[in-house]
């Protein structure tokens, strides 16, 4: 007979024995995810390297050289007697004047442009602590429509302002002109810092309901279009898959345009997201340890540009090499002297500078989704990885509950948002979804080249993403 002390001890040893097993196996699986995460870390390093050289290095050297033979050609003809030294020392004069102008340029008259597109008898017509909605009427003139336009703006990178981006060239415009009322739900400006760390998506979803509202009833309760472009996209469908029956009730027509949808399929971003270690994409780590508790400065924007291969241009120098090359702005001091050209430049180029994206930080609850989007996509029956009240948000429910036509606009050369993304719509919401894509469109070329709407113009786009809408809620 075994005592019962001896009994206890092997109990003990055996529970022992039983708790080094789970200890070692544990310990084996953190060992090989710690080797994954060495092996993804070093395979980071590598891509910024990598990056580096095509978006740094190399265009500075390109730019450089440039440089040298602006001043080493026209020198050499001096000194053949082919060109005046005078107008060769005038030039470099200019040269130099426009480099060191340039930068100042874009954070005044470039700031001054950026996102000025207003209308005649625009007004605000509802608001709330972080959005506002307005009506824009169309122009004079301009024929009449059954339905408008809503316009869902919202957190993105370097802010929702690029759909006002000049007054001759915005989103809006082409509706307008196709007589086409515009309801556009815009972030307020200049929120405070603390309001944006507790914005989540299911309060953008309660706030596009409520918004929608409005522009329902002040349209006579007659149905509307719904457009949601590029990273307001997903907030977009999230309202019709969380709240169907009121989206069913307003919408007949809902446009994707350059929307992420299956964010996988951007391989120019999630190749970077692809190769960084989990310690680093974890959103609190990123967001109390980087960033603070919202999403701005310098880290964050790098993780835009470094892919895109446009940081060095954003730098002082880069800055300094463009203004070089455009000596035209020498002489500039006020908007009125600038060219059609020289607005679209300036404007673009303060859109996308380190202040601009600095002074439209992102909410945390917004990363989750896009970050989401991009590690997990979507799965056959189209799981969003969002909940709204605790339930799990399925795209499948646009179909199941609504009416709603969809459709998504690409253009054929956005390098960031390439038309493959929304390729689970196509297998997967059958008629109820038209996918269309513009072969020579970039990502923002639905915003900022407005001849590609007028239909009268060969290079126009086919189809005219108006007259497909209006088809679509005519059906």
């Amino acid at each position: 007979m075994i005592d019962k002390a001896t009994k206890k001890l092997f109990e003990s040893l055996a529970r022992l024995t039983r708790f080094n097993a789970k200890v070692v196996e544990k310990s084996a699986g953190v060992y090989a995810e710690g080797a994954a995460q060495t092996s993804r870390l070093v395979g980071f390093q590598s891509y910024l390297v990598e990056r580096w050289v095509d978006g740094g290095l190399s265009p500075l050297m390109k730019s450089l050289w440039a440089m040298e033979r602006d001043i080493a050609d026209p020198l050499l003809d001096c000194l053949l007697g082919e060109r005046e030294l005078s107008d060769y020392v005038q030039e470099l004069g200019q040269r130099a004047t426009s480099g060191a102008r340039y930068r100042k340029l874009v954070h005044t008259l470039g700031r001054e442009l950026f996102g000025s597109a207003r209308f005649d008898g625009e007004e605000v017509i509802a608001e709330s602590e972080l959005l506002t909605l307005s009506h824009i009427p169309p122009p004079p003139g301009a024929p009449a429509q059954q339905t408008a336009l809503f316009h869902v703006g919202g957190f993105i990178p370097y802010g929702d302002r690029v759909f006002r981006f000049l007054p001759e060239a915005n989103l809006f415009l082409p509706f307008l002109r196709r007589g086409l009322p515009v309801y556009a739900m815009e972030v307020k400006p200049g929120l405070p810092r603390g309001r944006l760390e507790q914005v989540t998506l299911e309060e953008l979803i309660d706030a596009i309901a409520s918004m929608s509202a409005r522009a329902f009833e002040h349209h006579g309760r007659g149905k509307l279009l719904l457009e949601g472009y590029c990273g307001v996209g997903l907030p977009m469908l999230s309202f019709i898959a969380a709240r169907p029956e009121e989206a069913d009730a307003r919408f007949a027509v809902a446009m994707l345009m350059a929307a992420p949808v299956d964010a996988r399929a951007c391989t120019l971003l999630g190749e970077m997201l692809e190769s960084v270690p989990n310690a680093m994409l974890s959103p609190r780590l990123t967001l109390s340890s980087i960033f603070g508790r919202y999403l701005h400065g310098e880290p964050l924007r790098l993780a835009i540009d470094i892919p895109i291969s446009t940081f060095f241009y954003k730098t002082r120098t880069g800055q300094f090499l463009t203004g070089w090359k455009r000596r035209e702005y020498a002489e500039v001091e006020r908007i009125e002297e600038l060219t059609a050209e020289q607005r679209m430049e300036l404007a673009g180029a303060y859109w996308i500078s380190p202040r601009t994206f600095s002074n439209n930080p992102i909410p945390p609850d917004m990363l989750r989704l896009f970050t989401g989007l991009w590690q997990r996509g979507l799965d056959a029956d189209l799981t969003l990885p969002c909940r709204y009240r605790g339930e799990q948000l399925s795209l499948r429910r646009i179909v199941d509950r609504t009416r709603i036509q969809l459709v998504g606009f690409y253009g054929g050369e956005d390098r960031l948002i390439p038309q493959e993304t929304a390729a689970l719509l196509q297998r997967h919401l059958g008629p109820r979804y038209r996918h269309v894509v513009h072969a020579g469109a970039g990502h923002v070329s639905y915003i900022v080249v407005p001849a590609l709407w007028d239909t009268r113009l060969p290079y126009a786009f086919k189809p005219n993403p108006i007259d497909l809408a209006l088809e679509l809620f005519q059906a």
